[in-house]
């Protein structure tokens, strides 16, 4: 849904209807496998009922650049 980085962390908002497709889709389970093997820079949290990405220690739009490019480059085994 949206993006924002304060404090250093980067936060991404998923969809907020828990019953959207993108939750069963390749997308959703290389994401989930990527916060697992970069936890616990990378975590996955639960809020009001939203899922969000967090990243850590993300004190540039650069950076967070990069940890975005990392995911999407990021080969599920």
């Amino acid at each position: 849904d949206k993006i924002s980085i304060k404090r250093n962390t980067f936060t991404g908002y998923f969809i907020a209807n828990s019953d959207s497709r993108f939750y069963q889709s390749d997308l959703f389970s290389k994401i989930l496998l990527f916060m697992q093997k970069n936890h616990p820079q990378v975590q996955i949290k639960e809020k009001d009922k939203k899922l969000l990405l967090i990243i850590q220690n993300i004190p540039t739009i650069k950076a967070a650049m990069h940890w975005l490019e990392k995911l999407d480059n990021f080969k599920m085994q």
